[in-house]
């Protein structure tokens, strides 16, 4: 699971996500971090493979503030203080994502790729994403959401029904082409940003393509300027290895705006 979206957060974020964590806000901005980037290790080794099926639990529909989590529901091994840190962790995120507030196909995609980054990290039951989900949506795709949450469908089964509605076929094929195929890492652009970003459009349009070619394709499409860090890095060959060397990218860049600044701030 990439962890370098932690180091894209601006200081104004990490603190508030600090804060609910119970991490402490003092220190430099890389510390803190390091120190949510920790924290988030200690849950990860309680999640399940992203593979495995999320089990679903009894639940009414809710908004993000009304989600109730069963932990002996959904994995007996872990107990109640992990359960609620997952849950602040995709309260957070989700909270972070725009309103769709219209059913153009682009504004659409975007707010399905937006949520399939979410759910991809494979912290909630799909039915307890689902009513984190309703509360960033108005109009009919709301309204899909929630006859979903009464039926406890499955995300993959509610992403396929908001696809066929509002992305026709000649949509998709116009999308994969602008958002996968032909998709190149803008130079203002995080290169963990990138890689989940693109990464997320194949899985949403159900592209087929073999791991290592989509991992090649991602990687001759990174910013030059990026590039040049990677000089000695040996090329990827799957996701796991694009994902920690954007992991690593991250870091690297971290430590040196921290460099940059102790070294403007140092006494002559």
């Amino acid at each position: 699971m990439p962890l370098a979206w932690i180091y894209n957060l601006p200081r104004e974020d990490a603190e508030k996500l600090a804060i609910e964590f119970g991490v402490s806000v003092q220190g430099t901005l890389d510390e803190m971090w390091n120190k949510l980037k920790e924290n988030w290790r200690v849950v990860e080794t309680y999640l399940p493979p992203q593979s495995t099926d999320k089990s679903e639990v009894g639940m009414g529909i809710a908004g993000a503030s009304d989600v109730k989590f069963q932990c002996s529901d959904i994995h007996p091994h872990v107990n109640y203080s992990q359960i609620k840190f997952r849950g602040k962790v995709v309260t957070y995120l989700v909270w972070n994502i725009p309103v769709l507030s219209d059913s153009e196909p682009e504004s659409v995609f975007k707010f399905l790729v937006r949520a399939r980054e979410i759910y991809d990290l494979n912290l909630v039951t799909d039915k307890e994403f689902l009513a984190f989900l309703v509360s960033r949506m108005t109009g009919r795709v709301m309204q899909i959401i929630r006859v979903h949450l009464r039926a406890s469908s499955g995300w993959g089964l509610v992403c396929s029904e908001i696809l066929s509605i509002f992305l026709p076929p000649h949509i998709q094929e116009g999308f994969l082409s602008r958002y996968v195929l032909n998709r190149f890492q803008a130079a203002t652009e995080e290169l963990s940003q990138f890689v989940i970003s693109v990464v997320t459009a194949t899985n949403i349009l159900k592209y087929q393509a073999p791991e290592s070619g989509l991992v090649h394709r991602i990687v001759q499409k990174i910013h030059p300027q990026v590039c040049s860090c990677l000089v000695f890095a040996s090329e990827p060959k799957s996701l796991k290895e694009l994902y920690s060397l954007a992991s690593q990218v991250a870091e690297s860049q971290a430590t040196d705006d921290r460099r940059e600044h102790s070294t403007q701030n140092a006494p002559n």
